[in-house]
C-alpha cells in the first residue's frame, strides 16, 4: 500500500504522567494520561479504559444452522440478537479455553472443531481490549445453559444462507457480532479457515 505522504513517518504518542480515575476490574478500570503528540501539543486527561478481553463464537450446527443468543443490552436500552460471547476470566488459560467454555455456558451446545479466524480491537482510541473471534463448526447440544446470575438469554438457530441477509436488514445491530458473522462466513466458504 503506497502512503500519499512516504517522507512523512508516523509517531506514538508519548505518555508523560497517568492517574487511575476509577477501578472497578473485572468490569473497568479508567486511566487519565498526560500525553504528548507528534507535533508537540498536550492533552492533559485523555482516558483510556482497561477490562478484559471477549471471546465471540461463530457457532454452525452439522444441519448448517447458526447459533445465536437474544438477551437485554443496558448500554443499547433493548434486546440484541447476537452471536455467543463472553469475557475471558482470569483464570482462562486461553482466548480458546474462553470461547469453549462460554458457548457451553451460554447455549448448551459443544464443538470440538474449532478455527481461530482473528482478534480485533474494540475501541482502539481508548483501549488495548480485543475480541477474539472463533469458528465453531459441528456443534451439538451437549445439556443445559450454565447462565451467570447477571445472564438471561434466548437462544435461536438461523440458517447459514440468512447471516448476509441479518448482516444488513437490521436483525443485528452490534459491530462485534456483525463483524464475527462477516468472519464467519468468510471462514465456512473457506475464504479464511485456516489462517488464524
Amino acid at each position: 500500500m503506497a502512503s500519499l505522504q512516504p517522507d512523512k513517518p508516523l509517531e506514538a504518542w508519548q505518555v508523560l504522567g497517568e492517574r487511575v480515575v476509577y477501578d472497578n476490574l473485572p468490569w473497568l478500570r479508567l486511566i487519565e494520561q498526560h500525553v504528548l503528540l507528534p507535533n508537540g501539543r498536550h492533552i492533559e486527561r485523555y482516558l483510556v479504559s482497561e477490562g478484559p478481553d471477549v471471546v465471540m463464537m461463530f457457532p454452525v450446527t452439522p444441519e448448517g444452522q447458526v447459533i445465536f443468543v437474544e438477551q437485554y443490552k443496558h448500554g443499547m436500552g433493548m434486546l440484541s440478537l447476537d452471536l455467543p460471547a463472553g469475557y475471558m476470566d482470569e483464570s482462562d488459560p486461553s482466548p480458546l479455553f474462553a470461547a469453549q467454555r462460554e458457548l457451553e455456558e451460554e447455549t448448551g451446545y459443544r464443538s470440538e472443531r474449532w478455527t481461530h479466524l482473528g482478534s480485533l480491537f474494540m475501541s482502539p482510541n481508548r483501549s488495548r481490549g480485543q475480541i477474539h473471534y472463533f469458528l465453531a463448526e459441528d456443534c451439538r447440544p451437549a445439556g443445559q445453559q450454565h447462565l451467570d446470575p447477571t445472564e438471561e438469554l434466548r437462544v435461536y438457530l438461523r440458517r447459514l444462507e440468512d447471516i448476509p441477509g441479518m448482516m444488513v436488514d437490521g436483525s443485528v445491530r452490534t459491530i462485534s457480532s456483525i463483524a464475527g458473522m462477516a468472519l464467519g462466513v468468510l471462514a465456512v466458504r473457506g475464504s479464511l479457515a485456516g489462517t488464524g
